[in-house]
């Protein structure tokens, strides 16, 4: 367990909420590394039996705290209210049945203390089961006036009844609070249209709220209107706490990043920023294996100077409340990867119906958190990025609207070829862009970036005129800020003018790497591009399937590259009776596939089609891959560093802090073949890691290499040059450290 400074204070303040806590030498969230989320399992989806006693029967506070201490945790977080019970004396809140007149918060609280360990309330706002039954006043409508089940209005007058909570909980002494739940559902029916927020969104706006997702100006008001109450209850939450104790922290889960959109009434920055420090969840359960690391660093980029974050996973196979216990190595992938991305993680644990723990599980745990600690020293430094992946919350909303991963699949799909390539990599947000956070990049991918206000278009431009480089895809500026196609806003900076949207989604580009030298560059290791003359009779080279939004463009002063083809459709699909799901192939060329356009010291690269779309369907061919990050080396043909790894390993370059060079994290993801899926049919969840692989990874550098050194001893280097070195690794995660010599 890391160890903090702290005064044990013993004075006893009657009055609620103003029971004083222990005064750390600073903030506890500042040096932690790993924590503990322990809650029970049985009445997370709310309405559960109030005469259950057998529900937590045998949840023990004080035995939590002592798991979690062996297993080396610097937190815990207890579970203090759910949308059922509480698990503390409330006189609020019904308390969980089982518990008769047991108090597990105290229990759990009176044990930390003996080991300095730091409790912070796990307190649920949504999800609601038997008091929002009682208290029906406070239930969110939806846009017809009916009752939306588990959820609450933020604008009810809730607020207070949270507030009352919070001091039964202060009053216990605890160093924090994680509020979960911040949400307004996960989809339709949407909400709020009660009888006070119509009557405050009467007042702010000077009319009726819509009674429909009419995706108009009176909408655009109304998502305004959810965000605006969103972010007023959060603020009003922390600053409550704040006021009561300035010393107790406050964290809120975030629903900002995909696979969210705005039916959870969050924007990525707005609602990751009211707290002293911004929490997630990642894990394959909901958002992936791949998007580990992306959520991490999308939480990075919502943050000042992406300062460390706080990322939440699971110790069960499949889910948070499944009993499960993961293998080990699938903990460590996880794990690793998250601490490579400059994260602190919370393990959350389920406990058993009766509230047992499960000894297995904090065995593994512990095993896992003591490697996090003794790589402590290769974590946390300033993360090299090459390329910024940009992220517009705008598109999401108004171009994707209803359906957002016809917005998510681009930018999920860029962020997918910069991992399988190795290629460094970071996360942009429309809402916080600035100047300087381009010039971190040397190479940044607007993914179908749909709209593009003014005034990112005006950073853009000055971006790359100073001598930054950036790839546009499919649509991108093609659209209004409502999401309508309207006139294309990017002219002036890609060199060419957008003629018109594709109908299809199967649309084909092919190259010829015999017409210049820029299109040799952007089809290298393509073999379509390489096919002799004669052999494909529709034309002089093969075209490939790009799958994605695609649009016809014509140069203007840029230099067009490629052909763009649109696909056959038979007679039936041109009358409607058939269906266009699976791809059609190329039919005709419709007008070039990329183009490259020189402003000032910059470049700008266009495609046509939507690569990084195709990498985030069904159709992800590594051709697709390969295009897109032939076009990074294109714009940035000689970074300072290069990895070439199999694609199942994911590599994180992070700066020496202490010499001229690099940290790098090598991460390996070696999930075996998976068996036919019970259901949903051909998508198959990926199984668990067991074994650990044998590979080999390249590191080429611009600068000689003065020393390369590895932490596991079991890993082979072979010096293949003055900067070039070949390894030979033999587990799940390897960290290298690459010095170059002094500079003179």
């Amino acid at each position: 367990m890391v160890k903090r400074g702290y005064y044990v204070c013993l004075i006893f303040v009657v009055a609620i909420g103003l029971l004083t806590t222990e005064v750390y030498s600073s903030n506890w969230y500042d040096t932690a590394m790993v924590g503990m989320e322990v809650g029970p399992t049985g009445a997370q989806w709310g309405y559960s039996n109030p005469t259950d006693e057998r529900y937590c029967a045998k949840m023990d506070g004080a035995r939590i705290v002592r798991m979690c201490v062996e297993a080396g945790c610097d937190y815990v977080v207890l579970w203090a209210r759910d949308g059922d019970y509480a698990y503390y004396d409330s006189k609020i809140l019904p308390k969980a049945p089982g518990l008769k007149g047991r108090d597990p918060l105290r229990e759990g609280i009176e044990e930390a203390r003996k080991h300095s360990l730091p409790v912070i309330a796990y307190c649920v706002v949504q999800q609601a089961g038997h008091y929002l039954e009682a208290h029906p006043k406070f239930a969110m409508r939806d846009l017809q006036g009916n009752l939306i089940p588990y959820r609450f209005c933020y604008n009810s007058g809730y607020l207070e009844v949270m507030k009352q909570i919070i001091d039964e909980i202060l009053s216990y002494g605890v160093d924090g609070f994680h509020i979960d739940m911040i949400d307004q559902g996960f989809g339709p029916p949407y909400g709020c249209a009660c009888e006070v927020c119509k009557k405050l969104f009467k007042k702010r706006f000077g009319e009726d709220i819509p009674d429909h997702p009419s995706w108009d100006r009176k909408w655009e008001k109304f998502l305004e209107f959810r965000y605006e109450t969103s972010a007023r209850f959060e603020k009003a939450l922390y600053d409550y706490i704040k006021q009561k104790n300035p010393k107790v922290s406050v964290d809120f889960n975030y629903h900002g990043n995909p696979p969210f959109s705005f039916e959870v009434g969050q924007r990525p920055v707005q609602h990751g920023v009211n707290g002293d420090f911004i929490t997630g969840e990642t894990g394959i359960w909901g958002f992936s294996a791949l998007t580990v690391g992306l959520n991490a660093e999308f939480y990075r980029a919502v943050v000042k100077n992406r300062q460390r974050v706080q990322v939440a996973i699971q110790r069960g196979v499949r889910m948070y409340h499944d009993q499960t216990t993961r293998p080990l190595n699938d903990m460590r992938w996880e794990l690793l990867t998250l601490f490579a991305h400059g994260s602190f993680v919370t393990m959350v644990d389920k406990l058993g119906f009766d509230g047992v723990l499960d000894p297995v599980a904090y065995d593994r745990i512990g095993e896992a958190f003591r490697e996090i600690k003794g790589k402590k020293r290769f974590f946390y430094h300033r993360p090299y990025y090459e390329v910024g992946i940009y992220f517009s919350s705008r598109t999401r909303d108004w171009v994707g609207r209803e359906n957002p991963f016809s917005y998510f699949a681009s930018f999920l799909g860029a962020h997918k070829a910069m991992v399988y390539q190795h290629i460094p990599w970071g996360v942009l947000l429309d809402e916080n862009l600035s100047l300087s956070q381009m010039k971190d990049f040397s190479v940044i991918i607007f993914p179908n970036a749909g709209i593009l206000s003014d005034k990112e278009l005006g950073i853009i431009e000055e971006y790359v005129r100073g001598g930054g480089c950036v790839i546009f895809t499919g649509l991108s500026g093609c659209y209004d800020e409502l999401g309508n196609l309207n006139n294309y806003k990017l002219q002036s900076v890609t060199g060419c003018k957008f003629v018109g949207k594709l109908d299809s989604l199967d649309n084909w580009i092919s190259l010829d790497t015999k017409d210049t030298e820029l299109e040799n560059s952007i089809s290298k290791e393509i073999e379509h591009a390489k096919i002799q003359e004669g052999r494909y009779l529709n034309a002089g080279n093969v075209p490939f399937l790009v799958f994605g939004p695609a649009g016809v463009f014509e140069a203007t002063s840029a230099k067009p590259i490629g052909k763009l083809w649109a696909p056959y459709r038979t007679v039936r699909q041109m009358e409607g009776k058939e269906g266009t799901d699976l791809p059609m192939s190329p039919e005709k060329v419709v007008g070039p596939a990329v183009f490259i356009n020189y402003i000032g010291k910059g470049t700008v690269l266009t495609f046509a089609c939507s690569p990084d779309y195709a990498l985030g369907s069904e159709y992800s061919l590594p051709e697709c891959r390969q295009l897109l990050c032939n076009a990074v080396r294109l714009l940035h043909p000689s970074p300072p560093i290069q990895i070439f790894a199999p694609v199942f390993v994911e590599t994180v370059v992070l700066y020496h802090p202490e010499k001229d060079g690099y940290i790098i994290h090598a991460i390996s993801y070696p999930s075996p073949p998976q068996t036919i899926p019970q259901k949903n049919r051909p998508y198959v969840l990926p199984a668990l890691i067991e074994d650990v692989p044998s590979y080999t990874l390249e590191i080429i550098t611009t600068n000689p290499i003065e020393s390369l050194t590895v932490y596991n001893a079991s890993t082979k280097l072979e010096r293949l040059s003055a900067n070039r070195y070949k390894l030979y690794i033999s587990d799940l995660h390897e960290v290298i450290e690459v010095v170059h010599p002094p500079s003179n």
